[in-house]
């Protein structure tokens, strides 16, 4: 007998609480507790409620689209066919961590150039045997079939950490950079660097610590002369 899913209520495997769906919300989230997990849908949801979109970054060349809200700061990254942000993932620009490229493997080929050459060659000048050592000499060029490029992001907000993979869209990492900027802007202003401590005096003539004071407290040299 298949379980439903403790947040939605959509049928789900017979060793599973929580749909692929609804734990998609954080990174781990098939095993975080369904009320944390809640929690955390509710909070996406006040972000979807206060998305006004005011531009967006799209290309003929990926399925993804870049949705912005610069008035409050915060974006989704839908497939292309999504106009809407519901049931998305709403990140403020000052949650973007970092973004690096990753590439998926494609098929290595082999191929031999310059052996029917070779082999023209030896056989002309050696026989039969000469046609063989030719083509066995020819040179061997390597190189990937396929393959593609994506990319991945990491986010951290402060109640669940989130990473995504996309196609490279263009335009999208000059605005990543932005939205890495305006995170080092906001934690730089939430944990300011302290302040060095106040310079402190010593006595050139015996080492002594003496403040603002006019002679040292150990030996009596005139701090006028320094």
């Amino acid at each position: 007998m298949a379980n439903h899913c403790a947040l939605c209520g959509e049928k789900i495997g017979k060793h599973e609480t929580i749909c692929p769906l609804c734990a998609s919300i954080c990174d781990g989230g098939e095993t975080v507790p369904p009320d944390t997990l809640r929690q955390f849908w509710s909070i996406n949801q006040s972000r979807i409620s206060a998305f006004t979109e005011t531009n967006v970054i799209r290309s003929h060349f990926c399925s993804s689209v870049t949705h912005i809200d610069n008035n409050h700061k915060m974006f989704y990254i839908s497939h292309k066919k999504v106009n809407s942000p519901v049931n998305q993932l709403i990140f403020k620009f000052d949650e973007v961590v970092s973004y690096q490229y990753n590439r998926f493997p494609g098929r290595t080929v082999t191929k031999s150039k310059g052996g029917l050459g070779r082999a023209v060659v030896g056989g002309a000048l050696f026989g039969p045997m000469g046609a063989v050592v030719g083509a066995t000499t020819a040179k061997a060029e390597t190189h990937e079939v396929g393959g593609s490029t994506f990319m991945d992001i990491k986010f951290r907000t402060p109640y669940w950490s989130k990473s995504m993979s996309i196609m490279p869209l263009v335009g999208l990492p000059e605005f990543l950079d932005r939205c890495i900027n305006e995170s080092s802007r906001v934690q730089q202003s939430l944990h300011p660097t302290v302040p060095s401590q106040t310079h402190r005096h010593y006595c050139p003539n015996c080492g002594a610590e003496v403040g603002d004071a006019n002679f040292c407290p150990n030996c009596g040299y005139n701090m006028k002369n320094v």
